[in-house]
């Protein structure tokens, strides 16, 4: 899970030894900029997310200066853990996010 930064200590102690997470992170750095879905825009006007799976997404965003520079580091920043929620409110791509990773 090299190459991120999280918004928050209790964010990165919830990431801390699960596997699932950490494969996902994988992904975002070695995807890149153009990997993910916009939103929460509630979060970050850039923010992205993905599914870790059905129930549970994570947030992002890449930092400024990597479209130029794909090897900088960090190269994103973890915003938030998600749960699905219907009722989740606009800007919220559909989940109820914590910045502290409780959901």
């Amino acid at each position: 899970m090299g190459r991120v930064s999280f918004a928050t200590t209790q964010l990165k102690d919830k990431f801390k030894g699960n596997q699932d997470y950490a494969r996902k992170v994988d992904e975002i750095v070695d995807r890149g900029p153009t990997f993910g879905t916009p939103g929460p825009t509630s979060l970050n006007a850039q923010a992205k997310h993905c599914h870790v799976d059905n129930q549970v997404g994570i947030a992002w965003r890449y930092l400024p200066g990597v479209f130029q520079n794909p090897k900088q580091e960090p190269c994103a920043e973890i915003l938030a853990l998600g749960r699905k929620d219907g009722s989740s409110g606009q800007g919220n791509s559909g989940y109820k996010w914590s910045q502290t990773g409780d959901i």
